[in-house]
């Protein structure tokens, strides 16, 4: 085992990785120390992760006070934690941070915490490592969810908003934050919320859509089309923005005072918009069949005006 173990580390030393791979892989079960296991894993973490990851927990087993520096204990955890061990990334990354605090290591713990359903913890250790390092966007971010799964809806907005003052370009973020506050009938704020985001991507198609989305909710119907329509000026595949469009011409309507011209000039207007959707659509969209319904309607009725 001794000469396996020299043979091994000689290999190592001359970069020959492989070589050093195979002879530790051939030192017996029994006789393997923290150092065979740990190479082990750092020699097949370029070809086999999960190999890799199985024996720097095995690493971790069978190491002392010495042998868990910082490093170390982090990247165990880490891998405990992408392999949903929640509870058991929990021990290593508070091992961390009992020799020395690091927002890091507050950051992926309070994530570990959040993950079980421990908010009031996960909340804690968020704080924490703002404390640490108050630039760090994500314990924002990842604060507002857990506030707002904790319902405390105002800690949850406040951080929402200072996420995305610090990272304006966050689609996904902005979203939540709009739906969390319409999920509370708070139209106005969540119109306040997507008349920022519009302000400050102008040229993000999700924005329009998402204010057009809030306007048409709330009958706001010409509203929400100037909305839709900028969606389909910056991105004309955007296929729902079509339909939208389709839907606020006709809850607009057609004014029984408007001639016949304009009346036909208006369907052929909603029957394009439509026409848009079936083009970029996929073609197992459940508003397919509808398009496709109205188009023909509008046919028969445009037939009918023209007969008049």
């Amino acid at each position: 085992n001794l000469l396996l173990h020299r043979e091994a580390w000689r290999f190592y030393g001359l970069g020959q990785l492989e070589k050093a791979r195979l002879a530790y892989e051939k030192i017996p079960t029994e006789k393997r120390t923290f150092w065979i296991y740990y190479r082990l894993g750092e020699l097949w973490a370029t070809t086999e992760t999960k190999k890799s990851n199985d024996y720097y927990k095995k690493a971790y087993q069978f190491s002392t006070v010495t042998e868990k520096t910082k490093n170390f204990l982090f990247k165990v955890a880490t891998i405990f934690y992408l392999d949903e061990e929640y509870d058991k990334s929990i021990v290593i990354y508070s091992e961390v941070l009992k020799n020395q605090k690091d927002f890091l290591t507050y950051l992926y713990r309070g994530n570990a915490y959040f993950m079980i359903g421990d908010l009031s913890r996960a909340i804690n250790d968020y704080s924490m490592g703002i404390e640490l390092n108050p630039n760090h966007g994500d314990f924002y971010i990842n604060r507002a969810r857990a506030y707002a799964d904790a319902k405390q809806n105002e800690n949850a907005i406040l951080d929402y908003q200072k996420y995305l003052l610090m990272k304006p370009s966050d689609q996904e973020a902005w979203q939540e934050l709009v739906k969390f506050l319409i999920a509370q009938n708070r139209y106005d704020d969540a119109k306040k919320e997507a008349d920022r985001w519009v302000s400050s991507e102008k040229n993000q198609p999700n924005a329009w859509n998402l204010r057009g989305a809030l306007n048409y909710n709330q009958k706001r119907y010409d509203n929400a089309l100037a909305d839709f329509k900028m969606v389909t000026q910056i991105d004309s595949t955007f296929h729902t923005a079509w339909y939208h469009q389709a839907l606020c011409y006709e809850k607009i309507g057609l004014p029984e005072e408007w001639p016949i011209e304009k009346k036909w000039e208006r369907l052929n207007l909603i029957k394009g918009c439509y026409s848009k959707f079936l083009q970029y659509s996929n073609s197992n969209h459940p508003d397919r069949s509808r398009a496709e319904k109205r188009i023909e309607e509008i046919n028969k009725y445009s037939g009918q005006i023209l007969d008049i």
